[in-house]
């Protein structure tokens, strides 16, 4: 099939859905992804299968829910050996490639080929570069900004072969714990940054598959790591942030006062949510129950802001010079593009940070541009509700292959195409945060559901009169026959994890 489009899919990590200027963000600096918003179509009510790293990038890659392909949270891997997009389009002919974070193994467990002390190998990495879940060319980083193991794989051995000693700029969890790097501030030197690792890495897999000829379309995935805490920034982007000032939409951080909601959220912000859990179980991955909110004060989150807003505007900018390289080498016709991120970010709203068991909207709802010429129009705004489970089959659609029954994914490409208004009435996502805490969302065109398990207590919001979801219609008499028609499909007991006692990790 001759016009098989190539396949650019760029990924960033813990962006929120209202961080692109040109869907209304103020404050920040986003012209690459202003551009692919003028020359495509966004997506504004785009959804992730679930608010953590490895189970949304699990059910990306698969189009199967996190309870399907058994990634249930972050720190366990994946049951049996999926296919994923990458497996499906090498079949169809493609070259595919992986560069950035993959994060689809767990990065905490000694035997994963992404957790320490394998990803300090320096020969290992030196070496090895696939194939991996279905990519056969792969560049890999783990971790963020100054965590210590983000200086691993094969960022970390470039980093190494550049002179660089890791200690001097990776190494602390919170910002202000890096010498010369105060507040919102990395010393780290911008040349050096993931950010622009990814790029030229990605840039460099490009013109060595276009040097190839023979006009073999490719799926190319760059991931970049950012904007996922810790939150802190190299100079020029943090400075230039912070003279542009501002905090983002009106809606970010501003100061909530939810009625009735679960006894989940009082608990964070009084620094006691552990009392959430049963003696002896894990906390659900990417929420600290030791986290005193309260202990964020006004100057250290301004600066976080600040941060978040100048590692998005660094990324936007390496974004731009990967398609300005498709387009210097006459790529850009033929290459469908998608962005979008795994999940949201908190980031201050209703006092809370980072991400876990809260599925407000700046947690699960994610940004998702589509640029195809002449098959995706342009400047269109989509307010159909889509999934990130429907990336694997819409993608798959395109470059014409025949999509396999079972997904929990849908081919979107009519949608896309502007042939149908929408396919979804709803879209569901799963948390299952530990075994003893789970928490399930249905999503409709206007409302949101969210059951917590066990106990049955739950959360309703009416996002057309209450996008900011401060009035919680759960135990409402006017709404009991809306609670329980949503309610209807989810599950009623808690859900047990597959056994995954024994690592499965070895995945090609």
């Amino acid at each position: 099939m001759p016009d098989r489009p190539n396949i650019l899919l760029v990924t960033t990590d813990q962006q929120r859905w209202d961080t692109v200027a040109a869907l209304g963000a103020r404050g920040l600096c986003t012209p690459n992804l202003d551009r692919l918003c003028a020359e495509g179509t966004a997506c504004i009510r785009a959804y992730c299968a679930n608010p953590l790293c490895s189970p949304s990038r699990a059910s990306l890659l698969t189009g199967l829910a996190p309870s399907h392909h058994g990634c249930w949270t972050v720190g366990v891997p994946w049951v049996g050996r999926h296919i994923t997009l990458a497996h499906r389009l090498r079949r169809l002919g493609y070259t595919t490639g992986l560069v950035g974070k993959g994060h689809l193994q767990p990065c905490l467990w000694p035997g994963s080929p992404e957790a320490a002390p394998a990803i300090f190998s320096s020969e290992h990495f030196a070496r090895w570069h696939g194939p991996y879940h279905g990519f056969e060319r792969c560049a890999l980083t783990i971790g963020h900004t100054c965590e210590p193991h983000a200086a691993g794989m094969h960022y970390g051995l470039w980093l190494r072969r550049q002179g660089i000693d890791p200690a001097a700029f990776f190494g602390g969890r919170r910002s202000h714990e890096l010498a010369g790097a105060p507040g919102g501030l990395w010393n780290l030197p911008q040349e050096l940054h993931s950010s622009r690792w990814v790029a030229d890495t990605a840039i460099r897999q490009l013109r060595t598959w276009a040097g190839r000829g023979g006009g073999q379309p490719f799926l190319l995935w760059a991931s970049f790591p950012d904007p996922h805490p810790p939150f802190v920034a190299p100079d020029p982007w943090y400075g230039r942030q912070v003279a542009r000032g501002g905090a983002g939409s009106p809606a970010i951080g501003a100061p909530r006062h939810p009625v009735d909601r679960p006894a989940l959220y009082r608990l964070a912000l009084e620094g006691r949510a552990a009392q959430c859990f049963p003696p002896d179980t894990l906390p659900p991955a990417g929420f600290d129950p030791n986290l005193d909110h309260r202990g964020i004060d006004q100057d250290e989150s301004t600066r976080w802001r600040h941060a978040y807003f100048a590692m998005i505007a660094q990324m936007d900018h390496h974004l731009g010079r990967i398609l300005d390289f498709l387009d210097h080498n006459g790529q850009a016709g033929r290459t469908l593009v998608v962005f979008t991120s795994d999940h949201g970010e908190l980031l201050g709203d209703h006092g809370l940070w980072g991400k876990g068991p809260f599925h407000v909207e700046s947690v699960v709802r994610v940004p998702l541009l589509w640029r195809w010429p002449g098959r995706i129009p342009a400047g269109r705004r989509s307010t159909a509700l889509f999934s990130l489970l429907d990336l694997m089959p819409t993608l798959l659609a395109a470059a014409g292959g025949a999509v396999p029954p079972g997904l929990d994914g849908v081919d979107q490409g009519p949608v896309l195409q502007a042939r149908a208004s929408e396919l979804r009435d709803s879209v569901h996502i799963e948390n299952r945060a530990t075994p003893e805490l789970q928490l399930h969302t249905v999503v409709t065109d206007r409302h949101k559901l969210t059951l917590h398990l066990p106990g049955g207590d739950g959360e309703l919001y009416d996002l057309a009169s209450d996008p900011q979801e401060c009035r919680n219609l759960w135990r409402s008499p006017d709404h009991a026959a809306l609670r329980a028609q949503l309610a209807a499909g989810l599950p009623t007991r808690l859900d047990p994890p597959p056994d995954q006692l024994v690592p499965r990790l070895a995945y090609a």
